[in-house]
């Protein structure tokens, strides 16, 4: 039932979704075995020791399932919610400098971004853990813009759970996602 109701099509939409995406965003990978975490849970240090994760979800990214900093799009499927989100997810240190220094030398630029009307209409807002102590070179740009504070910087939305069954799944997603492109590219060329 698992392979039949489940595995194989998320797979088949996985595969979908990337052509989808792809076809606005030409620096993802098209690859959907790269995009697709496993069912398995890794159990070695978590409390919660059931075996299987009750979801399935893909990352399809410019490097797949493996990096999570780069900015991509990644899917949640559970039984009740369809889960979406983008941006860039925990950062290494070098990498959340260049960030902040990319907002702090174009703060009117990535200001207009997240005040987007298609963006706030799709995702609300970039979210993000706060740093509490920021590199004092920042600190004036961050009166500013409050979101230099962001450990990392993400977008999150969940839609009901009807849509999994939808004919009107991918074509939803992908409008959404069509929305976060400019930001991803912004957090991209940041991190180059």
């Amino acid at each position: 039932t698992y392979e039949t109701e489940v595995k194989k099509p998320f797979d088949v939409f996985t595969n979908d979704l990337s052509i989808a995406i792809n076809k606005f965003d030409k620096e993802v990978a098209v690859d959907p075995k790269n995009a697709i975490f496993r069912i398995n849970r890794d159990i070695r240090f978590a409390k919660d020791k059931a075996p299987y994760k009750l979801n399935r979800s893909c990352a399809i990214s410019k490097y797949g399932k493996r990096d999570h900093a780069t900015p991509g799009y990644y899917v949640e499927v559970t039984a009740d919610k369809v889960g979406m989100a983008g941006g860039a997810w925990a950062p290494a240190p070098e990498l959340l400098y260049k960030i902040r220094q990319e907002i702090a030398y174009n703060m009117d630029d990535f200001s207009k971004l997240v005040a987007d009307k298609k963006f706030i209409a799709a995702f609300g807002e970039v979210k993000g853990e706060k740093g509490k102590v920021i590199p004092k070179e920042f600190r004036e740009e961050a009166k500013e813009q409050p979101l230099i504070f962001n450990k990392n910087f993400y977008y999150w939305k969940e839609l009901k759970p009807s849509l999994i069954t939808s004919d009107k799944l991918l074509d939803t997603i992908v409008e959404h996602f069509s929305t976060v492109l400019l930001l991803n590219q912004f957090f991209r060329r940041a991190m180059e």
